[in-house]
């Protein structure tokens, strides 16, 4: 964990298992994340503070490779990615906070991407999906009602919610550009407003995890390349199963 303030960072899991996709608890007490090890996939709480130990929510399992993405604003209901190579499809899943019972697929869609996200009000989901033109944008309410409204870019993909639900900030993937879009979901359906370009990420960080927002939309964290920043060298080694074989 990083503290922005103090610009101090803080271990927080020590496992041994390899831990990745931490998403905050709506109040911002605990994170949850997955954990790989021998025995599969598993989902983990923990509280920031480190004042309890951390708790199990999902066993590990080669069969249920969830990948977490959203935690509800009730806290009542996590969002998650299906990893391939496990026993359910690939696409976006609904499973409950305390982790009891099976996951629920979130949409029918046969391309649902690998990104997904709750509204801060909890009824939308903005979501990507391959559908027929590559990967797009989609908005769909919670719970799902089969309705789908893209995002009037065609290009816009890896989307952000900013501003309490009024807006959404999402990267052009023929560009690399960083855009904000006004949407007003007071109806309906959504309306859109113009798009406003914000800055450009290089293409080679251009990615899910490239940026995100502060609640308040007045902030963004984003990969950005370090200018005249020395070259990090790599080192290649040759023959090293001997190396190995002169330590046992």
């Amino acid at each position: 964990i990083v503290d922005l303030a103090e610009e101090r960072s803080t271990r927080l899991t020590l496992d041994e298992g390899d831990d990745f996709g931490a998403v905050w608890s709506p109040d911002g007490s605990r994170v949850l994340f997955m954990r790989t090890n021998e025995q599969g996939i598993g989902l983990w709480t923990k509280p920031v503070d480190g004042a309890t130990a951390e708790r199990q929510l999902r066993p590990p399992s080669p069969r249920e490779l969830l990948y977490p993405l959203s935690w509800s604003p009730d806290g009542e209901r996590i969002l998650l990615f299906s990893l391939p190579g496990g026993a359910l499809p690939s696409g976006l899943w609904i499973l409950p906070a305390s982790g009891a019972g099976d996951p629920v697929r979130y949409t029918d869609s046969r391309g649902n991407g690998d990104i997904g996200w709750f509204s801060p009000d909890g009824r939308w989901v903005l979501f990507d999906a391959n559908e027929a033109k590559g990967l797009r944008t989609y908005l769909a309410r919670y719970p799902d009602t089969g309705s789908r409204w893209q995002i009037p870019d065609e290009h816009a993909t890896y989307s952000r919610w900013s501003k309490g639900g009024r807006e959404i900030v999402y990267i052009m993937e023929s560009t690399g550009q960083l855009t904000a879009l006004p949407v007003d979901l007071s109806g309906p359906s959504p309306r859109f407003g113009t798009p406003q370009p914000l800055f450009g990420l290089t293409p080679n960080s251009v990615h899910g995890e490239s940026f995100d927002v502060s609640a308040d939309g007045e902030r963004i964290l984003a990969q950005l390349p370090v200018e005249n920043a020395p070259p990090v060298p790599y080192t290649l080694i040759l023959n090293w199963e001997r190396l190995l074989e002169n330590k046992r």
